[in-house]
């Protein structure tokens, strides 16, 4: 289905809904922003569901029941009057929408194409969940299924700026986080010798590097609160980091071997006031074996032939 960026889900309201599972990351809790884009031409179930992790924790849908607008829950905050509110405008015109709640530790909002359509004030960690976050349903209140279009789906563990919110609604990123993390996310087969790159967010001065073998302690530390030691690197400059050292195989300093290892890059500008950004948790994993020649760089020809190297079963020479 043509969605507003590229493809997009199209749900019948009929049972399909995605399952996005109950990964660590999704256990979001001081400050959050749900956001996606909406093509709904009406509501037709009670709390008709975008998106929702269980019914206990954070959720976005229909408001009001039966509303016609944009419903936040945030259960564990102190928010009125049910750790949840609603908002006024209307997104049920078969057009597409953008829409976001997001919560800072101090007040909820919720935007709608970019535009602030409601905000309280609102305190204290939103609950953990055991169920998993579903897209057009809602795992612990079933029933609640989508009729209509979602695309671009966005959890972020930290609260958008309206600004920010306007740049993720034409499909960019969050200008003040690094991104482009090499190696990539989730790689494997990594070298043990490898030297981690990203490229900076906007505003970034300086860099805070955090990494670990431990994706909570990482993803979780802060220059306040750091009981791991995984803060490796504060206010560096350069946009790489070498790990040499940081796990010891005998003397060289390289890598484990078949590790899985956690890394963030806080972005710093002490000028700035949205300073610092934290930044997502990427992971990589080593690889479980040592390459003791790719015999890539061989040639025929001196100084680069291979027999002046290798024994060549024939001559028996070095």
């Amino acid at each position: 289905m043509i969605g507003k960026i590229d493809g997009a889900l199209d749900l019948d309201g009929r049972g399909d809904y995605v399952n996005c599972g109950n990964l660590p990351t999704l256990q979001i809790r001081d400050a959050i922003t749900l956001a996606c884009w909406i093509k709904v031409a009406q509501f037709t179930r009670n709390w008709e569901t975008i998106l929702a992790k269980g019914n206990d924790s954070y959720r976005l849908s229909r408001s009001a029941e039966t509303g016609n607008a944009v419903h936040m829950g945030i259960n564990g905050t102190t928010a009125e009057p049910y750790s949840w509110f609603d908002g006024t405008i209307i997104v049920t015109d078969d057009q597409w929408h953008h829409v976001a709640g997001v919560y800072d530790g101090a007040h909820a909002m919720i935007y709608v194409d970019g535009v602030l359509d409601t905000t309280i004030s609102a305190t204290g960690q939103i609950n953990d969940s055991d169920y998993n976050l579903y897209i057009g349903e809602n795992a612990q209140a079933s029933g609640r299924n989508l009729n209509g279009l979602v695309d671009d789906v966005r959890i972020y563990s930290r609260a958008l700026s309206q600004e920010e919110i306007q740049i993720v609604m034409e499909g960019g990123e969050k200008p003040g986080l690094a991104s482009e993390p090499n190696p990539a996310n989730d790689a494997t087969d990594v070298c043990r010798d490898v030297v981690l790159s990203w490229t900076p967010g906007e505003y970034a001065a300086t860099h805070d590097v955090y990494f670990g073998t431990v994706f909570e302690d990482v993803n979780e530390a802060s220059r306040e609160n750091d009981p791991n030691a995984v803060l490796v690197s504060q206010n560096q400059d350069d946009n790489m980091y070498d790990p040499f050292g940081f796990a010891q195989d005998g003397p060289n300093g390289l890598l484990e071997f078949e590790t899985t290892y956690y890394w963030r890059i806080d972005e710093i500008n002490d000028a700035h006031p949205n300073s610092p950004w934290k930044g997502n948790t990427w992971s990589f994993t080593t690889r479980n074996y040592i390459v003791v020649d790719d015999f890539e760089d061989y040639n025929d020809y001196e100084p680069d032939s291979i027999f002046d190297t290798w024994m060549d079963g024939w001559l028996g020479r070095l």
